[in-house]
């Protein structure tokens, strides 16, 4: 990805963001990340959601596997939100010692390649939302 950068906004309680520009001159975003705990989307998804409300909201999604560069991203076009896709990047992430609780759970829903949300696996690693990142002007 290179160094980008970056403005970090710091409104108030749990409103903070990161901007990350698109080069030096910091005239176009690229993106907002580290969304502090207060931003939620309209269907009042946010940092810390769970897999079971994630899977009330976004319907039985695909996500990749844990533990590599796209490790927990959720593939928006799989689910109730494909009209995010490109927009949104929601990423999930395991409680912080589940890999040695539940290695072999852990293991199974690893690596390159994608997992349906309702894989058994996830259930006792504490699937919870860890990142947001709001596309705002994408790459061509």
């Amino acid at each position: 990805m290179g160094s980008f950068a970056a403005t970090q906004v710091n409104l108030n309680r749990g409103r903070s963001l990161l901007v990350v520009w698109s080069d030096n001159t910091r005239t176009k975003p690229l993106d907002v990340r580290n969304l502090g705990s207060a931003w939620k989307t309209r269907e009042g998804i946010g940092i810390g959601t769970e897999l079971s409300e994630l899977r009330k909201k976004l319907g039985d999604f695909k996500l990749y596997g844990l533990a590599w560069d796209y490790g927990g991203t959720i593939l928006l076009d799989s689910s109730k939100l494909s009209s995010y896709q490109g927009k949104l990047i929601l990423r999930v992430d395991t409680a912080p010692n589940a890999a040695q609780k539940y290695p072999n759970d852990y293991k199974a829903v690893s690596g390159d390649r994608t997992f349906s949300s309702s894989n058994p696996n996830w259930k006792p690693l504490g699937i919870r939302l860890a990142e947001i990142i709001v596309v705002l002007n994408p790459s061509q």
